[in-house]
């Protein structure tokens, strides 16, 4: 399957625009996608602390995505934020013609239940209780939490879209792997819903509500797998990443819900210096 802008699949992604409008993405902490199906750990932050995109030191406030702490000046705010600046494995990416290879897709086993829902300054929030998981190439992943950002941080063949959810999980060996799911405008959307009714959170706050995880993803979970980094410093490599070829529908007043909490809390894409990209065939 190759992916297109949204104009060539009714059901693919609109653009959002050529105008950029936090958290990131986080993924698999196996140093490659092949170590998926070894199950591999690796040096990357663990899922707890990976996301939060704090180093030690220098509190989330200190870099921003605009002004002068913003994207282009991350490497040099913080000695651990260096790989922001000097990765040559990024994350995000421009996803073109990724190439097509025989491996099944990612296998979800969703739960709804109640969680806490989190504002923490970059980005909102939600972390699943036990019991959800996703399995990649044999190797079980247990959910840990899911964000957004907005745009996407995903661009397809140069297009970025209205929203992006990562969905972060780790293994019992410590890889962690990250569902990252692509919205496009439509229908509302009743499974997102009580997730969006959280953007109104004050920063640095947070509460309890019932989230529908079993009704957050796609229809289809072929995806999109390379190797990459966190989206949010320290950029740290030895990441992999999972993108679904299937968006999410949501309705405009939805997607502006999102917005009014994080707007503009996208990194811009990445060079792919070589980097392999695929896409599942099953």
């Amino acid at each position: 399957m190759t992916l297109r802008p949204a104009s060539a699949h009714p059901r693919h992604l609109r653009p959002a625009g050529r105008s950029t409008s936090r958290l990131q993405s986080l993924v698999l902490v196996a140093g490659s996608i092949a170590l998926f199906a070894a199950g591999c750990s690796s040096t990357a932050t663990d899922a707890s602390s990976a996301d939060s995109a704090s180093t030690d030191g220098m509190p989330t406030s200190s870099w921003s995505y605009t002004g002068d702490n913003g994207p282009q000046a991350w490497g040099q705010l913080s000695p651990e934020f260096a790989a922001c600046s000097e990765g040559t494995r990024q994350s995000p990416i421009d996803i073109k013609d990724p190439t097509p290879t025989k491996r099944k897709p990612p296998v979800f086993d969703y739960s709804d239940g109640t969680s806490e829902v989190e504002n923490n300054g970059h980005s909102i929030q939600a972390f699943s209780g036990p019991g959800n998981s996703m399995s990649v190439d044999g190797v079980t992943y247990s959910l840990e939490r899911m964000h957004f950002h907005s745009p996407s941080e995903t661009e397809i063949d140069g297009a970025r879209y209205p929203i992006e959810a990562h969905f972060v999980h780790q293994a019992r060996s410590g890889a962690i792997a990250v569902f990252a799911v692509l919205f496009t405008e439509g229908k509302n959307s009743s499974g997102w819903q009580s997730f969006i009714n959280q953007m109104d959170l004050p920063d640095e706050s947070s509460d309890i509500t019932k989230i529908a995880w079993s009704q957050m993803l796609p229809n289809k979970f072929e995806s999109v797998r390379f190797d990459g980094s966190l989206t949010t410093p320290g950029c740290t490599e030895g990441l992999g990443w999972l993108v679904a070829t299937d968006p999410v529908e949501i309705s405009s007043d939805q997607i502006n819900k999102f917005r009014s909490a994080y707007g503009d809390n996208s990194r811009p894409v990445q060079p792919l210096n070589g980097r392999e990209v695929t896409v599942d065939a099953p």
